[in-house]
């Protein structure tokens, strides 16, 4: 049989034990929470037309935002705004802690095509970027690590009348701006 003064030992460990994780829970999902959130496909689609001009439409969304804050992936159809090219972006993104995973995730990630230079990327703890044309489609892979962030963006376009070259360029620059803007793009919800 547990003695008294042993039975108030537990219930006061039991109850410091609860509380704690009460506290925990409370500062974890409280406002003032440093827990974050990648902005949704409506914040990227709204500040998609200052990174590269043109007419953005969300075509797809998944998953839900109401069950999951921390990844986001957005279908989108694009038509520049001089009409000389058109095409697709996939932007997913993801939060994560662990920067050795989040490295992981960019070295381990296949890269399609030639790789192509990130001019940018000396402000990313890894990225890794390539292209590619199939079937006069350019197609640029853009794969970033921020301390707290991990995104991979894919863009192809056609443009009719354009030279292979000029395409592959523009896709570049266009998935490079987005991969940018994504990075450092916070949730406004």
């Amino acid at each position: 049989m547990v003695s008294f003064p042993v039975r108030r030992q537990l219930a006061v460990v039991a109850g410091v034990a609860v509380l704690g994780v009460g506290l925990l829970g409370l500062w974890r999902w409280a406002p003032w929470s440093e827990d974050q959130t990648v902005p949704s496909c409506g914040d990227v689609a709204a500040a998609l037309p200052e990174a590269v001009p043109g007419s953005w439409t969300v075509t797809q969304v998944q998953p839900r935002r109401e069950a999951v804050r921390s990844v986001v992936r957005c279908e989108f159809a694009f038509t520049a705004a001089d009409q000389s090219y058109r095409g697709e972006a996939i932007i997913s993104l993801s939060e994560g802690a662990d920067i050795e995973t989040l490295r992981r995730r960019v070295s381990d990630s296949p890269c399609y095509g030639e790789a192509v230079p990130y001019p940018g990327a000396d402000r990313y703890e890894a990225a890794k970027s390539c292209a590619e044309t199939i079937n006069a489609k350019a197609f640029t892979r853009v794969f970033l690590a921020s301390p707290s962030r991990y995104g991979h963006i894919v863009v192809s376009l056609t443009g009719p009348d354009r030279p292979d070259t000029g395409v592959v360029s523009s896709t570049t620059v266009t998935a490079q701006r987005i991969a940018d803007l994504t990075m450092t793009l916070t949730a406004s919800e």
